[in-house]
């Protein structure tokens, strides 16, 4: 974005903050051709304050008792021919080529697109009375620079970018501001009056940043409230369900859910709003699966990187156990029973780029230390075992083999014996604590119902035989893993590069797959139905037929008398699967009761 104008505003409030490494972090940045402008604006500052800035080159002070944002008509006067505005807090330091980054990320999310640095997202929730308490993880959640781009309700202005064009319609409105929380207001004149999106970006070339959420004045939320902005903000989707009567099922024993069979959905132990455990309930849902979600890392902090053996991991794994219990006891409050899986074990990262795959592989001992860790947490959890319903090993094994295969291709029995050793031991280390409680265990390939053979059952009854279902990738994962013109159900090139060597996906494909693998590997070992487990299956929002693919799976699913867990549930990482949002990719922030969750939702049980 080469000849750009910025004008970077610098508000200091209070003489609060130095300014002056602010304007000379700007100074040195490396803008290849774009021009800048910088202000100093100060808001109740003392004259001395102001002073300290005055006589700097390229450096114009402003005197005001308001900020620059509450009246910008007389502020943008200041910044002339700027076609971007930035707007940081005093203190805050430039590094590296922050504004070439920003700009460039202005040209991505296109000329209307606000950016921040740190954002928030607001919940649906009942109306709060005038000074109600609008707390942090149950009515809205802050984003900061170090988290990867998302589009956000609310900007902070600690670090945010403005088109000018867009200052100039926010003047035009005359809309009265709310000095008290500027982030909030100027974010819902953004959204709701101009109907314009806001984005958080990552950025860690800034320093000293230290972004908070505000709380509402009261004036404002009842304005926010009556507007309906966000889209269903006092509107829950639960709202007209009776709680009570989703808690009734929190009764029933996870027995009883395993013999009867049941419907449910990969979500997270720690949701951006506690309130989505009642919205999975209020859909149907008796049974979450948590660990798999928000990159696979919703448990991670169940390990320490830093543990040398299974003395530290059960040092650390005691010191958190309190956040586990609190994760499960709210989502049991809700009529919720939990699935608990790890995606990677102490030992044995199996989707770290800097940890040792072959470990776990190549050393009993490796395995032996996971297994204690699954017996430690079993342990730790025996006393609100009637909550879990089972124990998932590992979330997705892969082996060295099984990286950059070709779906289509045929998958190899290597280090079968290998996982056999490591479920054998690790079934042995929670039966010494809970002789009841389902032990889930899968096959290589990440869980590929191609590689069930790799499975050998155990002789316990208790145990729970799983697959995950995305069959193929090339149609259900996103755009970069598949053909971009995909549907549902459509011919899918085997190899990227030999277009012309096409297989038809639809019912009959998904079906025989899944009945000479899964079906048959079931009636020879005489394994009963109620004992498989779909963990996960599902298909990204916007392939074209993607809501008859959930439905043709399901289909099959209930032919065959598995359960079976959709991913996923509100996943706060990864929206691809994310279906309230609907097939409109582009949409992060406004859910809907759509048909393409439906069709899943009227099967919950």
């Amino acid at each position: 974005m080469a000849a750009t104008t910025v004008g970077i505003v610098v508000q200091s409030v209070g003489d609060e903050g130095d300014a002056r490494e602010t304007y000379r972090s700007i100074s040195a940045q490396q803008l290849s051709g774009s021009k800048t402008s910088i202000v100093v604006w100060c808001t109740n500052c003392s004259s001395q304050y102001a002073d300290l800035h005055r006589g700097n080159n390229g450096v114009h002070v402003v005197q005001s008792d308001i900020t620059f944002l509450s009246d910008l008509r007389s502020s943008l006067s200041v910044i002339k021919h700027c076609e971007w505005i930035c707007l940081c807090h005093s203190g805050v330091i430039f590094q590296s080529n922050c504004v070439q980054r920003i700009l460039a990320k202005a040209l991505e999310y296109g000329g209307e697109s606000s950016l921040t640095l740190a954002g928030v997202r607001l919940f649906p929730h009942e109306t709060l009375r005038l000074g109600g308490n609008f707390r942090e993880g149950l009515h809205w959640k802050l984003y900061d620079h170090t988290r990867e781009d998302r589009a956000v309700h609310c900007l902070t202005t600690d670090f945010c970018c403005f088109n000018v064009n867009v200052l100039k319609r926010i003047a035009a409105l005359e809309v009265k501001p709310f000095p008290e929380n500027e982030d909030v207001w100027v974010s819902f004149v953004i959204g709701h009056y101009l109907k314009l999106p806001i984005w958080k970006i990552k950025c860690e070339q800034v320093g000293n940043i230290h972004p908070r959420f505000k709380p509402i004045p009261p004036l404002l939320y009842a304005q926010i409230c009556e507007s309906d902005w966000p889209r269903n903000i006092c509107n829950p989707y639960y709202s007209s369900i009776k709680l009570d009567e989703v808690r009734k099922s929190s009764s029933i024993s996870p027995a009883l859910l395993w013999e009867q069979g049941f419907g449910g959905v990969n979500m997270s132990a720690e949701p951006a709003s506690e309130l989505d455990f009642a919205a999975a309930a209020s859909y149907g849902v008796r049974v979450i699966r948590l660990g798999a979600v928000c990159d696979a890392k919703d448990l991670s902090y169940l390990l320490d990187p830093s543990s040398n053996g299974n003395h530290d991991d059960k040092k650390h794994l005691l010191s958190v156990i309190p956040r586990l219990k609190q994760g499960i006891q709210k989502s049991h409050a809700c009529g919720l029973k939990v699935i608990l899986t790890m995606t990677d074990l102490p030992g044995s990262p199996f989707h770290s780029p800097k940890g040792s795959l072959l470990s776990f592989w190549k050393s009993p001992a490796c395995r032996v230390r996971a297994a204690q860790f699954w017996g430690v947490l079993s342990e730790c959890l025996v006393d609100i075992k009637h909550m879990i319903m089972g124990y998932d090993l590992i979330n997705e094994p892969y082996t060295p083999e099984d990286e950059n295969v070709n779906y289509f291709e045929k998958m190899s029995n290597a280090y079968k014996e290998e996982l056999s050793h490591f479920y054998k031991i690790t079934l042995e280390e929670i039966r010494k604590h809970d002789r009841d409680t389902m032990v889930i265990i899968k096959s290589t390939w990440f869980a590929n119902p191609k590689a069930i053979n790799m499975l050998t059952p155990l002789p316990d009854p208790n145990v729970v035989y799983s697959v995950h279902v995305y069959i193929p990738p090339q149609v259900t994962f996103p755009r970069k893993f598949r053909d971009h013109e995909i549907s549902y159900p459509g011919p899918v090139s085997k190899w990227k590069l030999y277009t012309h060597d096409k297989v038809v996906i639809d019912f009959q494909y998904l079906h025989k797959l899944l009945s000479e693998t899964v079906h048959k590997w079931q009636l020879r070992h005489s394994v009963p139905s109620n004992r498989i487990l779909v963990a996960e299956f599902g298909i990204c929002r916007e392939v074209s037929g993607g809501q008859q693919y959930l439905t043709d799976l399901l289909s099959i699913f209930t032919e065959f008398g598995w359960s079976w867990l959709l991913f996923s549930f509100r996943d706060e990482e990864w929206d691809a699967m994310d279906y309230e949002l609907g097939p409109d990719v582009s949409n992060m922030l406004d859910r809907t009761a759509n048909d393409l969750l439906l069709c899943v939702a009227d099967q919950f049980h």
